[in-house]
């Protein structure tokens, strides 16, 4: 009887289900449905949902190897929205399976520094580089993939004779750089002032009040970050 007991137990649906067995299956596979929405479905709306939807319980299941080509693909989502979320969960993907994440990752920060330095503005195009590089620059599992590229974003940033939306997005770029390579680039001399003298530069444009702040911003993380707090006040 305890035999029987216990083979019904062992056979017994509930137990998978109490053990994960079937509802991870099930999981993995309306996963894969949202991700091929997520990437064909017209609306940008729809595309944006999902995406969002997308938070840490599911990881594990979406770092999986045949998950993780839905969320490369949104990387070139025409919606910025979408693909800067799908920036951030690739970003904590990276902590579970940084094997084929991170050269993937790698590669689309080498396209968007490719993109600042010889995108055109109209369009919005280098504003949306510059924003993603901007989650490269925050998120904690990226900012060891962003370090060695520092000097080559610093040069490729829009910081001077651009439209004011466009250099406020390059000078908080800028801020979050001081934070990450506080150590490295940012501790030459000759490039720490070239770039505290872009910062003053559009702290006294009148012309934008939203870019004066986040000059005012930028010039406190750079003051900080790299110990420079008397001389960018004086």
């Amino acid at each position: 009887a305890n035999k029987e007991e216990g083979g019904a137990r062992e056979g017994d649906p509930s137990s998978f289900l109490f053990l994960g067995y079937v509802s991870g299956s099930h999981v993995e596979e309306i996963l894969q449905r949202l991700l091929r929405m997520a990437v064909s479905d017209p609306s940008p709306v729809v595309r944006l949902c999902i995406v969002r939807g997308l938070d840490e319980r599911y990881d594990p299941h979406l770092s999986l190897t045949n998950l993780l080509s839905p969320l490369f693909l949104m990387l070139e989502d025409e919606a910025l929205a979408v693909r800067s979320r799908a920036l951030q969960i690739l970003g904590r993907l990276a902590r579970t399976n940084p094997g084929p994440v991170l050269p993937g990752l790698r590669r689309a920060l080498v396209d968007l520094i490719i993109e600042l330095r010889c995108g055109g503005d109209e369009g919005g195009g280098r504003e949306a580089a510059t924003r993603m590089v901007i989650i490269f620059l925050r998120e904690g599992a990226l900012r060891c993939l962003a370090r060695p590229f520092v000097p080559s974003v610093i040069d490729a940033l829009p910081l001077a004779d651009v439209a004011p939306r466009l250099a406020t997005a390059g000078l908080e770029a800028l801020g979050e750089i001081a934070t990450v390579a506080s150590d490295g680039a940012m501790a030459d001399p000759w490039l720490r002032g070239r770039l505290i003298s872009h910062v003053l530069e559009n702290v006294r444009d009148p012309s934008s009040s939203c870019k004066q702040r986040t000059s005012l911003w930028a010039l406190g993380k750079i003051a900080f970050g790299c110990s420079y707090v008397v001389t960018p006040y004086l």
